[in-house]
């Protein structure tokens, strides 16, 4: 008897024959394995006997899909897809492919969930599309860049293999939890719990398997997880559109990040770790990002990951102190937004070298609903003087650029910018040093008490400039 009312089954499983076939040493079959132990923890959650599963060895690709197996597919609750190369080149003719991606799209219509397990790595522009935006269960790591991927539990899977059955234990979980919510009637289609939402960004291979740690972990605290879906990956612009709608649902943007930068693309230059913090970025979300404290920056070779490995939302510590921050971040009650004065200007001063990352400096402040000036380009050395002390005397905040300047430049803008602003009849709201790229240069060794330090050497970063906005206006 199936656990779901109204269906033969509860599981369909669907696979090709040779992912089923045992390597020396092992009794029986990788898929058969892994469907064996996905059905215990099913029934352990559930805590119902009443589960069961359809598996045949004539969807393997070897033999003509028979209305039989079709019928039983469209009379199955939910769908698991073991995908792999030898799945993706099966000898189904076109017209039975097609009808039987046809039934699966039926059912992700119906908002019944379709599983996937890919028990390799794969080009997803060979994934078919009705199962191409769906992220699936990566049964299958990579250690590092340029090492070939491997299937966990292969041959079989071992008691030390940890995350081998951490992965069937979260498969287990979300298949339960499916099952529970088709039982009641299905009413509710959204899955996840109630609690706030975190956008996880995708992480390069060497990382997936922290990724999928730090996921099953904010699951388990009650938090939902997004993205869901895979996002494409041939147009930046569709890309950017589908993450901005996760994006507007999150309370915090969450990335791991390592010493490689991934794949890139022309599409997207830059690489999906740069591109999916600039998207956060402008969404305005707080961001918390991670690095191993074992990694050496300095020795990272690509100039944006470097860049990114630099920013002030990084942190380098344990992967289960930064496991625990995500969570008392998106539990934290939202902050009041202070009411900001339109009056409000800054002075971002600026040397010759650094004038275009002063430019984009104040772009962002603009975002921000704050005006700024900065000092003349121009003219002689009277009128450059006289507008310097006029702005330091007028002008709500101070910014000081430190990018391609140099640390006597920036000490002595300080020297001479206090014996003015000691005159005023109101002191500055705020004052800060914007350290901006390049990344290799020397400190400036400054310890005030009202001077704050915006960290941006790996390239322009609208969250320290949004954390001096906010003590500016607040």
């Amino acid at each position: 008897m199936a656990f779901v009312p109204g269906y033969s089954h509860d599981l369909f499983v669907s696979y090709a024959h040779v992912d089923d076939e045992p390597l020396f040493g092992a009794q029986r079959g990788w898929v058969t394995t892994l469907v064996n132990n996905l059905e215990t923890v099913v029934r352990q959650k559930l805590g119902f006997k009443d589960f069961t599963i359809w598996m045949d060895h004539q969807l393997a690709g070897n033999q003509p899909l028979t209305p039989a197996i079709m019928s039983t597919l469209g009379n199955t609750a939910t769908l698991l897809i073991i995908l792999s190369p030898g799945y993706l080149s099966s000898e189904w003719c076109g017209r039975e492919r097609e009808a039987f991606l046809r039934l699966v799209q039926g059912k992700r219509d119906a908002c019944s969930q379709v599983f996937v397990v890919y028990s390799d790595k794969l080009d997803r522009s060979s994934v078919p599309a009705e199962l191409a935006d769906l992220i699936g269960y990566p049964f299958w790591v990579q250690e590092q860049e340029g090492k070939a991927p491997r299937t966990l539990g292969v041959p079989v899977p071992t008691p030390t293999e940890t995350e081998y059955y951490n992965r069937v234990n979260q498969l287990g979980h979300e298949l339960s939890q499916e099952l529970k919510r088709l039982r009641a009637g299905g009413g509710d289609t959204t899955p996840g719990h109630s609690g706030p939402t975190v956008f996880l960004a995708e992480a390069t291979d060497d990382l997936e398997t922290r990724r999928e740690e730090v996921r099953r972990y904010l699951s388990q605290a009650g938090l939902d997880v997004l993205p869901q879906t895979y996002y494409p990956r041939d147009d930046a612009g569709l890309f950017a559109q589908a993450m901005n709608a996760d994006l507007a649902k999150c309370k915090v943007f969450v990335q791991l990040l390592g010493a490689f930068p991934g794949r890139k693309q022309p599409a997207v230059p830059k690489g999906y770790p740069a591109l999916q913090h600039e998207l956060a970025q402008e969404a305005k979300i707080p961001i918390l990002q991670w690095r191993s404290r074992d990694l050496d920056v300095s020795s990272v070779e690509d100039p944006i990951q470097r860049g990114l490995l630099n920013g002030e939302t990084v942190r380098a510590c344990g992967i289960e102190e930064f496991k625990q921050t995500v969570v008392e971040e998106a539990r934290r009650p939202a902050r009041a937004i202070p009411q900001r004065s339109k009056d409000v200007l800054v002075f971002v001063n600026n040397d010759s070298p650094d004038r275009e990352l002063a430019q984009s400096v104040a772009e962002l402040l603009l975002k921000e609903g704050v005006g700024s000036l900065l000092p003349l380009a121009s003219g002689n050395p009277e009128e450059i003087r006289m507008d310097l002390e006029q702005n330091l005397l007028d002008c709500d905040g101070l910014l000081l650029i430190y990018g391609a300047t140099t640390a006597s430049w920036v000490r002595s803008q300080l020297r001479q910018g206090r014996k003015i602003i000691s005159q005023r009849e109101q002191p500055l709201a705020a004052m800060a040093v914007f350290e901006g790229p390049p990344p290799d240069k020397v400190g400036l060794d400054l310890m005030l008490p009202d001077l704050q330090q915006l960290r941006c050497r790996g390239g322009v970063n609208p969250a320290p400039v949004r954390s001096f906005v906010a003590s500016l206006t607040g």
